[in-house]
C-alpha cells in the first residue's frame, strides 16, 4: 500500500518507465544489429538478418506489455486513491 503523499511521486516513476522500456529497446535493437559477416559458414559467429528480425518482434512483445502496464498504472495512481481498487 502506498502513503496517499507518495501517489503523486509513484504516478511520476511509473509513467517515467514508459519511455525508459523503449530506450532500452532501442539500445538492444542497436547492441543486436546483424554483424558484417553473420551468417557466414566459418564466420566464427555472429547473428543474420533474419534472427535480427526475429529478435526484434521478439523483444517487442514483452517491452511493449511492462511500458503500457506501467502506464496504466500510472494513470491510476495519478486519480488518486479512490479509482485504484488494490491500493
Amino acid at each position: 500500500m502506498i502513503p496517499e503523499k507518495f501517489l503523486k511521486l509513484a504516478a511520476l516513476g511509473a509513467l517515467s518507465v514508459a519511455p525508459a522500456t523503449v530506450a532500452v529497446y532501442a539500445v538492444l535493437i542497436f547492441a543486436f544489429q546483424p554483424t558484417p559477416t553473420g551468417g557466414i559458414p566459418g564466420s566464427g559467429g555472429g547473428i543474420d538478418a533474419v534472427s535480427w528480425w526475429v529478435l526484434i518482434a521478439a523483444m517487442f512483445v514483452p517491452l511493449s506489455l511492462v511500458a503500457a502496464w506501467h502506464v496504466d498504472f500510472g494513470k491510476q495512481l495519478k486519480a488518486g486513491k479512490n479509482s485504484c481498487p488494490g491500493c
